[in-house]
């Protein structure tokens, strides 16, 4: 009802609904800050990347309701030993990075924000 009440934003319920099936999909803890632009602009100052902006740079322009988002965050959620994307992972960016903190601030567009946050 909140992400329906937010004016100006047409595709906002159908963004919540996608963020929810992820994290209700998801294999271990998961979560998702989900708001308008502005909000999360507020919150980004107490946001830092646990891995150096990784996953951040890996989901740029990726929609929450891509496939290619949800593989990713289903892999983020995924437990592993060490709580680290694997050595041998495809992208570069984020092997051995820690798999730590809010999965994504994704605005009322569907696109994140930020990714692997901790808020202090």
């Amino acid at each position: 009802q909140e992400a329906a009440a937010w004016r100006g934003v047409p595709d906002c319920p159908s963004v919540a609904k996608a963020a929810l099936k992820l994290v209700s999909n998801a294999p271990g803890g998961a979560c998702i800050v989900f708001a308008p632009d502005e909000e999360l602009q507020k919150l980004t100052k107490y946001a830092h990347h646990s891995d150096n902006g990784g996953m951040t740079q890996r989901l740029q322009g990726v929609h929450v309701g891509s496939t290619e988002f949800a593989k990713i965050f289903h892999e983020f959620t995924s437990h592993t030993k060490t709580d680290r994307w694997p050595e041998d992972y495809d992208d570069p960016e984020l092997r051995g990075r820690p798999k730590d903190g809010v999965g994504a601030l994704l605005n009322t567009s569907g696109f994140r924000v930020k990714c692997a946050v901790k808020l202090e």
